[in-house]
């Protein structure tokens, strides 16, 4: 009962979710992204709220916060306990502990992948011992392609890390192209600021993020540029490969 009577205050720099009593959780612009914080929990070293992640969008900020709070309580906090034998008889309570969730994104090693509308994980999945602690910002998704070979070979089962933020020059990142009827595509590429001249600049209308440089680690493979009015979005940062994976039973 206690988030039934959810609302959002919204500012051009701020949003805040509040119910009849208390702030709920908070939307703050940084620079050019939106960082988005639980504020009904505190962060690992209880020096502020939980941190859920960073977006290029307000709205994608904002609805992760929804998801977040419509997910049971019991779940959410599952997701802060510390070790794996936390209730051993209840798979939910390992997830985010020794599982991760298996998401079907045709993630494309190369250029943006087809369109697709995401929905809830596939599977979750045991993560071997030495990949261990994991965190509730992590998943695991395939890669198709041979651009970035040999890191990432084509057809690799990766886990990334959602809860990312500025710079990311030189990282592996998984990126979205959003905004076209159909759904949105996905591409893995290590992130550059490009050094090519953008029609646009920043404060101009069309300017959504600086130009981007998107490097294959394959050197077969050429780099391609991202112009700051495309409608991209950072989703994760590429974390590691699993050797294999066992669904849970």
């Amino acid at each position: 009962m206690l988030f039934e009577q959810r609302a959002w205050r919204i500012s051009d720099e701020i949003c805040i979710m509040c119910d009849d009593e208390r702030q709920l959780a908070h939307v703050v612009k940084i620079g050019d992204r939106w960082f988005a914080f639980d504020a009904t929990r505190s962060n690992d070293d209880d020096t502020g709220f939980s941190y859920l992640g960073s977006f290029a969008r307000k709205e994608a900020a904002m609805q992760a916060i929804e998801a977040d709070f419509h997910e049971p309580a019991a779940c959410r906090e599952a997701r802060k306990m510390a070790g794996p034998t936390q209730g051993a008889g209840d798979p939910r309570t390992l997830q985010f502990q020794t599982l991760l969730p298996l998401y079907d994104l045709e993630v494309a090693a190369g250029k943006f992948g087809k369109q697709q509308k995401v929905a809830d994980p596939e599977d979750w999945i045991q993560v071997p011992p030495k990949h261990l602690p994991v965190t509730r910002y992590m998943f695991l998704t395939h890669i198709k392609g041979c651009s970035m070979e040999p890191t990432i070979p084509d057809g690799s089962l990766c886990a990334f890390r959602s809860n990312i933020s500025a710079p990311f020059e030189g990282k592996v990142l998984l990126m979205e192209e959003y905004g076209e009827a159909g759904g949105s595509r996905y591409a893995v590429k290590r992130y550059r600021a490009s050094k090519n001249l953008d029609p646009h600049t920043q404060g101009d209308q069309a300017w959504l993020h600086e130009r981007i440089t998107l490097e294959s680690i394959n050197s077969n493979y050429a780099p391609w540029d991202i112009a700051s009015a495309r409608k991209v979005d950072v989703i994760g940062e590429f974390v590691f490969t699993m050797p294999s994976a066992t669904p849970r039973t």
